[in-house]
C-alpha cells in the first residue's frame, strides 16, 4: 500500500477517493445526531442541521482538500518524486480527528489556505511577485473568515515575504490589502444589510470540540509524533544536494509549520484534539518524508502500518 501511494499512478489517487468513501460509511454508522452550529451563517447551519447535509459537506471538503494538497505538494519540488501519499495522509488524518465532529469549519478553511501556500511557494525567482502575494493574501483572508484562529498566519505571510525576497514595499502593501479585502467585503456587506451588525459582530466562531483521546488512542499519537520528528530529520537532511528552489520551498514550509503551531494554540486551549486538527494540513506535507522508502523499506512499511492501525483505534473506540 505504501509503495503504491508513493507513486504517481492514477490508481494511487483513486485510493484516496476510496478512503473518503470509507469515511462516509463510518460517519453514517457513527451517526451525527443533532444540529451543531459552527458557522456565522444561518443558511449553512440550516443545511448542516440535516445528517445527510453534514456528511455531504464533510465528504466534498475532504475531496477538494485532498486534490488541492495533491496539486500543491507535487508542484513545488517539496519532494523529489511525485506521489499521492500527501493527499491520502490528509484524508486519513481528517477522518481520524474529525469523524465525531464533521462540521468543523477548519476543514473548508484549509482549502483557500492550501492555495495561499501555493502562491507563497511560487514567488521564487519571480521578478515581480506583487500579484502572487496579493493572491496569497486574498486566499488567506478568506481562510481566516472561515476559521478566525488562522489569523496567526497573517504575520507568517509577511515573514515568508521577508525571507524569500528583498524588501519591496508594493509587495508588502498588496499582500496586506489582499489579506484585508475579504474582511472588508464581509463587514461592509453585512453592515449594508443590517446597520446594527457592527454592534453584534463577534470575531470568534464557535469551534466544535471532538471527543478527547482515551487509553490506547494515545499510542497512535505517540507514533504520529515520532513520524513527525523523523519527517523533520529527513527534511533538514534533504537541504544538502537539493536545488535552490527546493531549499526555499522547504524553508518556507518550516516557517508555515511554526505558524500552524501558533494557530493551533488557541484551539488547543479550548479543545484537546484541536492541536492535531490544526496541524493536519502541514503534517500531510511533512509525513511523506518520514515514510519515504529507503534502504530498509520493510521497516518503513511496518512503521507506516503500525501508525495507521494505532490511529484507527480512535475510530474503533468511537464505534464501540
Amino acid at each position: 500500500m505504501l509503495r503504491l501511494l508513493s507513486s504517481n499512478q492514477p490508481i494511487a489517487f483513486m485510493l484516496t477517493v476510496f478512503t473518503v468513501l470509507i469515511g462516509v460509511v463510518l460517519a453514517m454508522f457513527l451517526g451525527t445526531e443533532g444540529a451543531v452550529v459552527t458557522w456565522n451563517a444561518d443558511w449553512v447551519n440550516s443545511f448542516l442541521s440535516l445528517s445527510a447535509g453534514r456528511i455531504f459537506y464533510w465528504a466534498i471538503g475532504l475531496l477538494v482538500g485532498a486534490w488541492s494538497v495533491h496539486y500543491v505538494y507535487n508542484r513545488h519540488e517539496f519532494i523529489e518524486n511525485r506521489s499521492a501519499l500527501a493527499s491520502w495522509i490528509y484524508v486519513m488524518l481528517w477522518i481520524i480527528f474529525s469523524l465525531d465532529q464533521i462540521t468543523h469549519p477548519l476543514l473548508w478553511a484549509n482549502v483557500p489556505l492550501i492555495w495561499s501556500i501555493h502562491w507563497i511557494f511560487s514567488v521564487y525567482r519571480q521578478n515581480d511577485a506583487k500579484d502572487r502575494y496579493f493572491n496569497a493574501g486574498v486566499l488567506l483572508g478568506i481562510s481566516t473568515l472561515i476559521c478566525t484562529d488562522l489569523l496567526w498566519f497573517g504575520p507568517v505571510l509577511f515573514i515568508c515575504i521577508a525571507y524569500t525576497r528583498s524588501f519591496k514595499w508594493r509587495e508588502w502593501w498588496l499582500a496586506l490589502a489582499g489579506l484585508m479585502l475579504p474582511w472588508f467585503m464581509y463587514i461592509s456587506l453585512n453592515w449594508s444589510l443590517n446597520p446594527s451588525f457592527l454592534s453584534q459582530f463577534e470575531l470568534a466562531f464557535d469551534l466544535p470540540c471532538p471527543s478527547k483521546f482515551k487509553g490506547v488512542q494515545w499510542a497512535g499519537i505517540v507514533l504520529l509524533g515520532l513520524a513527525t520528528l523523523l519527517g523533520f530529520q529527513r527534511l533538514f537532511a534533504s537541504f544538502t544536494g537539493s536545488s535552490n528552489k527546493a531549499r526555499n520551498t522547504r524553508s518556507v514550509f518550516i516557517i508555515l509549520f511554526l505558524g500552524a503551531v501558533g494557530s493551533a494554540y488557541p484551539i488547543w486551549k479550548f479543545c484537546e484534539t484541536g492541536l492535531f486538527v490544526s496541524l493536519i494540513l502541514l503534517l500531510s506535507f511533512l509525513l511523506p518524508l518520514a515514510f519515504k522508502l529507503t534502504k530498509k523499506p520493510f521497516l518503513i512499511q511496518l512503521f507506516f502500518l503500525f501508525i495507521v492501525l494505532s490511529m484507527f483505534l480512535r475510530i474503533w473506540v468511537m464505534l464501540t
